[in-house]
């Protein structure tokens, strides 16, 4: 269920879910436990979905949202992933799009889905980058009906887990305008709508033993995500700017 107390929509499991069972019954990483993944051997997956605007006289822009998990088989951490561990994920996130079509402007797709192992052991370098273990081509379009806002312009999908300072973000681009309230933030319905649709997609990932985490290179720990928070209040990400203006007035 998503609550809206002062702009903000909070999903959390409520009582005895599978979410909290799965995450505080079994002890994942060698005795690390309450969620956290904290083997030497264990290894995740992390999905990075590529976005495209298109839109009309200007210059077409992606932007990439990442998204990791770790893979559960008996009550214990699955460093293997077969065909079908993919696309259960692939296929809650289309589930996700078809629920957000009208937050994201007609002229946005995702056009591909590219997969990489992380984990303690492993140390991709700009000399020695990570390959991809998996690249699904995707073609969902949305339905907006407005303006494209400016792509900068996001809105901040926060994954709460057992551990404050290790909670994270993913942004999602390329909004319509018609998400924008009287007051300059998201509209209610709109975050309603946002929480409801994530809650909806991990719950499908973790029906399927495949937990959501926030992955930490710092500390080689992942994170279960335990709840998940929509504010009414855009972020900016600057590195997704258009690079190329269109009309420049230049005055002596």
């Amino acid at each position: 269920m998503a609550y809206i107390p002062y702009g903000r929509a909070l999903w959390k499991p409520v009582g005895t879910s599978f979410i909290t069972e799965l995450l505080e019954d079994n002890q994942f990483g060698e005795g690390v436990g309450n969620g956290v993944f904290g083997s030497d051997t264990f290894e995740g997956r992390r999905m990075q979905v590529e976005w495209e605007l298109s839109a009309t006289g200007v210059e077409v822009t992606t932007a990439i949202t990442t998204h990791d998990f770790v893979n559960i088989t008996d009550d214990e951490t699955d460093n293997t992933w077969e065909d079908a561990d993919f696309e259960a994920v692939e296929n809650a996130f289309s589930e996700f799009y078809d629920d957000i079509t009208a937050v994201m402007n007609d002229e946005v797709r995702v056009v591909e889905a590219r997969w990489y192992k992380f984990g303690p052991q492993i140390n991709p370098t700009p000399e020695d980058p990570q390959p991809a273990v998996r690249v699904e081509t995707i073609n969902d379009a949305f339905t907006g009906a407005g303006a494209p806002m400016p792509p900068q312009v996001a809105l901040s999908v926060t994954e709460r887990t057992p551990v404050r300072r290790r909670w994270g973000r993913f942004y999602l681009p390329y909004l319509d305008s018609t998400v924008i309230s009287g007051a300059g933030t998201i509209g209610g319905s709109t975050c309603t709508a946002v929480a409801d649709a994530v809650e909806e997609m991990y719950d499908t990932c973790f029906a399927a033993e495949l937990v959501p985490v926030v992955w930490s290179p710092t500390v080689k720990r992942a994170y279960g995500v335990t709840s998940i928070q929509v504010d009414n209040i855009f972020d900016v990400i600057r590195s997704r700017r258009y690079t190329t203006p269109t009309i420049r007035e230049v005055r002596p």
